[in-house]
């Protein structure tokens, strides 16, 4: 079931059963809880790269996975990082899409070099397959290349939700 924008009568209109049968599954729809996938991660080895191209930080723990029934999911990851002495660059990335959420250069979210922070990455994905199960990763690169780029998962959750949205 989805939401279907009821038609919008004239003012001189006589609204009958037909203009009303969709209405109930609208407010259903509106008030049916959403699709919601929610983990806490902790390992025992921080994942680092020293690649200038975007990769997984880690395909098998650091993904969310949700079968929505809309064609929206808000994915957020929320994890401490350092680059170790160049910058790091944070993305999202849809499979299903095949895209990051983020440009390129940059993807979602910089750290500094040096400086340790604690980033919330949120973005909101379109176009997804509604009744199809949709995975998101973390993604994240050193801005220079051979320069260590880390994300702390070792003593620090990093807190991985996507829902319905």
């Amino acid at each position: 079931m989805s939401w279907s924008t009821p038609a919008k009568p004239a003012a001189t209109t006589v609204v009958t059963q037909a203009d009303t049968d969709g209405w109930a599954d609208d407010l259903t729809y509106l008030h049916t809880e959403r699709v919601l996938s929610a983990t806490t991660y902790k390992g025992s080895a921080n994942p680092t790269t020293t690649s200038a191209t975007f990769a997984d930080a880690d395909a098998t723990n650091l993904i969310a996975t949700i079968t929505p029934t809309s064609t929206r999911v808000r994915v957020t990851f929320c994890f401490s990082c350092v680059g170790t002495s160049t910058d790091g660059a944070y993305d999202i990335y849809s499979v299903g899409l095949a895209a990051r959420f983020g440009d390129a250069t940059t993807g979602m979210r910089m750290s500094i070099s040096g400086d340790k922070a604690y980033i919330n990455l949120v973005a909101i994905f379109q176009g997804l397959a509604p009744g199809v199960a949709q995975t998101f990763k973390l993604q994240f690169k050193s801005v220079t290349a051979g320069q260590t780029t880390t994300i702390h998962n070792n003593g620090y959750p990093i807190v991985i939700l996507a829902e319905e949205c």
